[in-house]
C-alpha cells in the first residue's frame, strides 16, 4: 500500500524532498514545466540508520540515461553521489539527511519516474510505502518546492 511520493529536486545546491498524495502528469517549478520521462529508476533502497531513512541508493541508476546522469540533479548536488563499488557500473545514493554512514535497507522497491524540464533539470518521484515505515532523517521542504499539475492531458511523455 502506497501512502503518497516523495518528490526529490535540485535546489541551491542539494536535493531536497517534500511529498504529494499522487503522483501527477507532470510538475511546474520555477517557471518551468516538468514533463514525466520515458526512462526511469527501476528500482531503489532505502538507506537507513537504525529505523531512521537518510536517503535513497539506486542500484541502476544508468537506467535513466545519460542525460540524467550528466544532469544538475547528479553532478550539482552536495548530497548526491555516484559510487563504484568495483565495477563499472554506478550506484547512485543521496542523502537528505546526515551523511554519516547507512546501511541499505536491500528494499528494492519499485519506482522512480522522471520528470524532465530542460536538459540539465529533473525531478525524482518515489512511492512512499507503508511497509517501509521508517522516522524520517531529513526535513521535508515546504517552501520552493515543485507543484503538481492534475491536469487532464498534460501527459506529454519525454
Amino acid at each position: 500500500m502506497n501512502l503518497g511520493y516523495f518528490v526529490l529536486f535540485h535546489s541551491e545546491g542539494m536535493v531536497k524532498t517534500t511529498t504529494i498524495p499522487s503522483s501527477p502528469p507532470s510538475f511546474t517549478f520555477r517557471g518551468s514545466t516538468y514533463q514525466r520521462c520515458r526512462r526511469f529508476l527501476t528500482e531503489f533502497n532505502h538507506l537507513v540508520r537504525g529505523r531512521v531513512l537518510v536517503g535513497f541508493q539506486f542500484l541502476s541508476p544508468k537506467d535513466a540515461g545519460d542525460d540524467f546522469l550528466a544532469s544538475r540533479f547528479v553532478t550539482s548536488s552536495r548530497n548526491v553521489s555516484l559510487e563504484y563499488w568495483g565495477g563499472t557500473s554506478p550506484v547512485l545514493e543521496i542523502y537528505l539527511g546526515s551523511r554519516e554512514k547507512a546501511e541499505s535497507d536491500q528494499a528494492a522497491v519499485l519506482g522512480g519516474w522522471l520528470f524532465a524540464g530542460g536538459e540539465q533539470d529533473y525531478i525524482l518521484v518515489l512511492p512512499r510505502m507503508t511497509w517501509a515505515d521508517f522516522e524520517f532523517g531529513f526535513q521535508l521542504a515546504s517552501d520552493d518546492s515543485p507543484s503538481p499539475n492534475d491536469r487532464e492531458g498534460d501527459e506529454n511523455v519525454v
